[in-house]
């Protein structure tokens, strides 16, 4: 007996969009000083300080960014970020089902225990503004990859699911500039590149991370 099973593609936690720069959003309370400006906590409690105009609170040009990974095959994965928030989870995969087992009961129909692959990248992201205008991404990353679904059909005509994967995890910090990107590397091996854009949230509603 074979079994199919569905693949749905998901993505969790880490479809984002870029905040928009009003008082709701990025703080609460306080009102604007007469030279246009007001100190508050800002996003994801970063300490910045933002102008007043036009009922408006306006963070500076560089408070977000967005980080895009190209990985093998293909792929990649685009989130914004703010800068010196909170490390922000990193969730592009997909989730693919398969049977990992099948317990038999005489008198009773076969019961399948269903487990998942997640196939693409995971993990967290934090993205710390520089003096020198740089920033530094500090990453966390598991990238996990299918390479193969085999079956296994039992004597009785059972049949489970055999996923087979490939896995490289990577922590670290890089130090990029705007527009720049670099290689992600593990055990001296390139598994991908990553690379940094500033966003200017006054100027940009908002924009969905992507696979």
């Amino acid at each position: 007996m074979r079994i199919l099973l569905p693949v749905s593609m998901v993505c969790l936690l880490a479809c984002t969009t870029a905040h928009a720069a009003t008082a709701d959003k990025i703080s609460v309370g306080g009102k604007c000083a007469r030279d246009g400006s007001i100190s508050t906590n800002g996003p994801n409690g970063t300490g910045i300080v933002l102008t007043c105009e036009d009922s408006v609170w306006r963070a500076p040009p560089t408070a977000f960014g967005a980080v895009t990974f190209n990985m093998p095959g293909g792929r990649v994965y685009s989130q914004v970020v703010g800068i010196g928030g909170n490390a922000e989870a990193l969730a592009f995969f997909k989730i693919i089902p398969y049977t990992a087992s099948v317990s038999i009961t005489p008198g009773k129909s076969p019961v399948k225990t269903t487990s998942f692959v997640h196939d693409g990248i995971s993990g967290a992201i934090r993205a710390i503004g520089q003096l020198n205008g740089r920033v530094a991404l500090k990453i966390d990353l598991m990238n996990t990859t299918l390479t193969e679904m085999g079956h296994y059909t039992s004597s009785d005509g059972m049949t489970i699911d055999t996923p087979k994967t490939n896995s490289q995890e990577l922590h670290g910090t890089l130090d990029l500039v705007d527009g720049q990107s670099a290689p992600l590397e593990v055990d001296g091996k390139t598994i991908g590149s990553v690379s940094w854009n500033s966003i200017n949230p006054a100027s940009s509603a908002g924009g969905a991370g992507h696979t």
